[in-house]
């Protein structure tokens, strides 16, 4: 990280107009093995699926448009992982990551763009934020 980018970082951890955003990554099917969950649970998680955090950030939502799902989440420290599948953020909710656009020009935000969570059953985490 350059100074220019540390700087953006460090203004995003105290700016009151940014959220904190939890991203997660969704396991893959060979990962539940090792589970041990009721069958009636058990149905549900492989539904949905289980997710585990990765890292908080700072940022914000972009939406396309008022009635739209789809939005822009821009956020001000670099993803640790390109394997983000779920984002969660306790004002907007759980969303649905469907492309990491990646940094912009200058290196200080980075893009993803997400779909809001649109199924009745929330998902399973297996491991939260600390």
């Amino acid at each position: 990280m350059n100074d220019f980018q540390k700087a953006f970082a460090r203004a995003a951890k105290t700016s009151p107009i940014l959220c904190t955003f939890d991203l997660y990554r969704q396991l893959e099917l060979e990962e539940y093995e090792h589970l041990h969950l009721p069958a009636a649970t058990a149905e549900k998680v492989l539904e949905v699926g289980l997710c585990d955090w990765q890292q908080s950030v700072r940022g914000v939502v972009k939406w396309s448009d008022e009635k739209s799902c789809e939005a822009t989440i821009v956020i001000y420290e670099p993803p640790h992982s390109n394997s983000t599948d779920l984002i969660f953020c306790a004002p907007h909710g759980w969303f649905k990551v469907d492309e990491i656009l990646g940094p912009d020009s200058l290196g200080a935000s980075y893009r993803i763009k997400v779909d809001r969570w649109n199924r009745p059953t929330l998902p399973f985490v297996r491991s939260e934020a600390p």
